[in-house]
């Protein structure tokens, strides 16, 4: 796995608010799973919607070990169009 792209999970948010603390619990559920597969995330890319911008930030400062976030590029790009 090492190198490669996976897709942990998929999850029906019908209902679901998306707060940040929400998505931030989400997230963190999937990171999780991904190390009982023994697949370290690295890295995380989201929209740049501003609940996803504040759920980055819980991400980097509950996170223990390194992990990258990042807004996708190109939805900020689009925006400039």
């Amino acid at each position: 796995t090492k190198g490669k792209t996976h897709l942990s999970d998929m999850i029906h948010k019908t209902g679901v608010p998306h707060t940040a603390d929400i998505l931030y619990d989400i997230c963190e559920a999937q990171i999780k799973k991904c190390e009982e597969w023994e697949i370290k995330t690295t890295c995380l890319v989201t929209d740049n919607a501003t609940n996803m911008m504040k759920m980055r930030k819980i991400v980097s400062y509950n996170i223990e070990r390194p992990l990258h976030t990042f807004g996708c590029q190109p939805h900020a790009m689009n925006l400039l169009v």
